[in-house]
């Protein structure tokens, strides 16, 4: 493992990911009791089916157990939804979006993006930009989209796709399958019966404890004998 690598798991392991110059931290949990996201106060806080941000920034804490669609707008944006099945689109810029209770669909749009599906099975999306995208408790399915992506499952039993770009997927604990997609990706499955599958590039595939499954299916695939894989926590 090169000495780059090594500094980027150690800051996956502490929450934080270092792509470039930017400083990505795992984004945290609204404040169901006060008007904050992520310590931020709300600019906007809404229990309205559709609710849209503006084109600067905004701090939008949803309540309510239903569904809803809300809408980041331009603006480096923090979302924190409800504990309801929300639709959330980050939009244009570097937003922090935390997804709340229930089975969510995040897609983060343009931007370095962070991204936590919180409780439910989730789907998540990081589309373009360099994004951090975890999972959680439920059963999730995350694609990092383009840009070079740091993906990260949760306790359940995720399907984690890095897309294009050279990722970094994480299973973490759950029976996972991890897909690298394009590009030189490293796969570490974590604990459970996962299945990895390296698309292409020259991948690094690193199963975890539990009985894996690994697919190297063309290019110069590395697949190093199982050890601890890093985990991610919120």
């Amino acid at each position: 493992m090169n000495t780059t690598y090594k500094k980027i798991l150690t800051a996956v392991s502490a929450g934080v990911l270092v792509v470039g110059t930017s400083v990505l931290i795992a984004p945290s949990s609204a404040s169901a009791t006060s008007r904050t996201c992520e310590g931020k106060r709300a600019t906007i806080v809404s229990s309205k089916s559709v609710i849209r941000g503006t084109s600067g920034r905004d701090v939008i804490v949803v309540r309510g157990s239903g569904r809803h669609i809300i809408r980041g707008g331009s603006g480096n944006d923090i979302i924190c939804g409800s504990t309801g099945a929300d639709v959330i689109v980050g939009g244009p810029g570097a937003d922090h979006i935390f997804g709340g209770g229930g089975a969510d669909s995040i897609d983060g749009g343009a931007g370095n993006d962070h991204i936590k599906g919180g409780a439910g099975d989730d789907n998540l999306n990081g589309n373009s930009g360099r994004d951090f995208i975890q999972g959680d408790t439920g059963n999730d399915t995350i694609h990092g989209g383009t840009g070079r992506d740091l993906v990260a499952g949760g306790s359940g039993n995720d399907d984690l796709f890095g897309d294009e770009d050279d990722d970094i997927i994480n299973g973490n604990s759950g029976d996972d399958s991890l897909d690298g997609g394009s590009g030189k990706d490293r796969l570490n499955g974590g604990n459970g019966d996962d299945d990895l599958s390296s698309d292409s590039g020259e991948d690094s595939v690193n199963g975890g404890g539990g009985d894996d499954s690994v697919d190297g299916r063309s290019d110069d695939d590395v697949t190093p004998s199982p050890s601890p894989s890093p985990s991610v926590t919120p």
